[in-house]
């Protein structure tokens, strides 16, 4: 399982086009896309904001049925 989350706050990157909100996303994406081309079963989870109380109702409920 794959857990992301909107940064509560962007921080620019000195001398590149894009924030580090914008580069983690990617990776969380990249590091998706690696688990798909080796067939491995994944799931990706991208929550709104970095909420703990979030990502604990978000993992209560995946983890339920298991």
């Amino acid at each position: 399982m794959l857990i992301s989350a909107a940064p509560a706050g962007d921080v620019p990157i000195p001398g590149e086009a894009f924030s580090f909100g914008t580069l983690e996303r990617a990776q969380a994406l990249g590091g998706f896309a690696s688990l798909d081309e080796t067939r491995r079963r994944a799931l990706h989870v991208h929550l709104p904001s970095p909420d703990p109380l979030l990502l604990d109702r978000v993992l209560n409920a995946l983890l339920k049925d298991a």
